[in-house]
C-alpha cells in the first residue's frame, strides 16, 4: 500500500485528522497540507520539503530528522514536538508556536520567525545564522528560557527582540544585530560577539563571562551589574555605556580582568565596577565616571583620562591607576 497515495487521497476528500499516524521516512515534499493534523504523530525522517503546512498541527509529533526546507509552517502548533536534527533552512515559521519545542540540533539557517513563540525551546547546537526574525517570543513567566547554548547566530537579527534570560553560552554571535534588544539576565559565557552590535541593549545582569567582544558597538548600552570577567572588548565601541555596580556584594557583578584595549568608553558610567586586573590599554576613558571603582591592579597605559571622575577612587587602585606608564591629562571634576 503507497502511504502516501492514501493520505494524499483521504486529505483531498476532506480528512484532516491523522493524530498519532506512524509515517515514519514517508515522501511528502511539494503538496497542499494546509491545516492537517499531525498531533503525537511519527514523522521521523520525512520529506516535506516545499510543503505547504501553515495552520498545521505538530503537537507532540516526533519529527527528528525530517526535512521542511522551504515549507511554509506559518501558523502551525509545534508546542512539545521533537524536531531534533530537523532541516527548516529558509522555512516560514511566521506565527508559529514552538514553546518547548526540542529543537536541538536543527538547521533554521535563512528561516522566517516573525511573531514566532520559542518559549521554553530547546535550540542547542542549532544553526540559526541569517535568520529573519521579527516580534519573536523568547521566554514567559511559565515555561523555562530559550536554550541557544553553542548555536551558529552569525549575521542575525534580534533588533528589539525580548531575549531576557535566554541561554547564548558558547554561541557564535559573530555580526548578529541586537540593537535595542533586551538581554537582561541573559547568559553570554563565552559566546562569540566579534562585530555585534548592541547599541542601547539592555544587559543588565547577563553573564559575559569570557565572552568575545573585539570590535562590538555597545554605544549607549545598559550594561549594570554585568559579568564581564575575563571578557576581551579590544576596540569595542563603549561610548555613554552604563557599565555601574549596582549590587557591591553580588560577585557575578564583575568586570575583573576585562581586556578594554583600544576601547571607546568615552562618558561611560563605570560607578563603583570591580575593575580589579582589567586593562585600558591605550583606552578612552574621557569624561568616563570612575567614581568609587575598584582600580586595583590595572593596565593602563596610554589610557585617554581627559575630564574622567576618578574621586572617591580606593587610594591604593588609584595610585597604581596613575602609576601605569603614560597614562595621561587625568583631571578630577
Amino acid at each position: 500500500m503507497d502511504i502516501r497515495k492514501l493520505l494524499l487521497n483521504q486529505y483531498s476528500k476532506g480528512k484532516r485528522n491523522f493524530k498519532g499516524a506512524k509515517l515514519r521516512g514517508i515522501q511528502l515534499e511539494q503538496v497542499e497540507l494546509t491545516g492537517v493534523d499531525f498531533t503525537a504523530a511519527d514523522l521521523s525522517g520525512a520529506n516535506l520539503s516545499g510543503t505547504n503546512l501553515s495552520g498545521a498541527s505538530l503537537y507532540k509529533a516526533s519529527v527528528s530528522g525530517a526535512d521542511f526546507s522551504g515549507a511554509d509552517l506559518s501558523g502551525t502548533d509545534c508546542r512539545l514536538a521533537n524536531l531534533t536534527g530537523t532541516n527548516l533552512t529558509k522555512a516560514n515559521l511566521d506565527g508559529a508556536n514552538l514553546t518547548e519545542t526540542n529543537l536541538h540540533g536543527a538547521n533554521l539557517e535563512g528561516a522566517r520567525l516573525d511573531g514566532t513563540d520559542l518559549s521554553g525551546a530547546n535550540l542547542s547546537e542549532a544553526r540559526l545564522n541569517n535568520m529573519e526574525l521579527c516580534h519573536a517570543c523568547w521566554s514567559s513567566d511559565n515555561p523555562g528560557c530559550a536554550d541557544l547554548s553553542r548555536t551558529d547566530c552569525s549575521e542575525s537579527q534580534f533588533c528589539g527582540e525580548n531575549l531576557q534570560g535566554v541561554d547564548f553560552s558558547r554561541a557564535n554571535l559573530t555580526g548578529a544585530n541586537f540593537s535595542r534588544a533586551d538581554l537582561s539576565g541573559a547568559i553570554l559565557f563565552e559566546a562569540n560577539l566579534h562585530f555585534a552590535n548592541l547599541h542601547r541593549a539592555n544587559l543588565t545582569g547577563a553573564n559575559l563571562e569570557q565572552a568575545e567582544l573585539r570590535r562590538a558597538d555597545l554605544t549607549n548600552a545598559i550594561l549594570q551589574d554585568v559579568n564581564l570577567r575575563d571578557a576581551d572588548l579590544w576596540g569595542a565601541r563603549l561610548m555613554h555605556a552604563n557599565l555601574q555596580r549596582t549590587q557591591p556584594n553580588t560577585d557575578s557583578a564583575s568586570l575583573r580582568r576585562a581586556n578594554f584595549e583600544s576601547a571607546d568608553l568615552t562618558y561611560a558610567n563605570l560607578q563603583s565596577a570591580d575593575l580589579t586586573d582589567a586593562i585600558f590599554k591605550s583606552a578612552n576613558l574621557e569624561r568616563a565616571n570612575l567614581r568609587y571603582a575598584n582600580l586595583a591592579g590595572v593596565v593602563s597605559e596610554e589610557t585617554k583620562l581627559l575630564n574622567a571622575d576618578i574621586t572617591d577612587v580606593e587610594p591604593l587602585g588609584m595610585q597604581q591607576f596613575l602609576d601605569s606608564q603614560h597614562a595621561t591629562s587625568v583631571l578630577y571634576i
